[in-house]
């Protein structure tokens, strides 16, 4: 993933604690939901844009963002639905 967001010109930026914490989840799933999380926020950040991902263990709280646009209010409601997508052919990485 660092590869990928380097090639776009983009800061891939790991504020992670030293402290470890613990959730009940598949770890697999789990993989798969954070390799799509930055996947998604690498297509969507502007080229030299920044990309921070942050854990706190006080709260047990992993977090991703990146300076990208916001995701428009009408489509929340859809964005867990298996196979919604609003990328368009130029924002699809191959």
């Amino acid at each position: 993933m660092g590869f990928k967001a380097l090639e776009a010109g983009i800061t891939l930026e790991l504020k992670l604690t030293d402290a470890v914490f613990q959730i009940n989840a598949d770890a697999s799933l789990l993989e798969q939901v954070l390799i799509n999380v930055i996947k998604n926020a690498i297509e969507a950040t502007p080229p030299t844009g920044l990309i921070e991902i942050t854990t706190n263990t006080q709260l047990s709280l992993l977090e991703i963002s990146n300076n990208g646009d916001p995701i428009p209010v009408e489509i929340e409601d859809k964005l867990f639905s298996p196979f919604f997508s609003n990328k368009t052919e130029d924002r699809v990485s191959a």
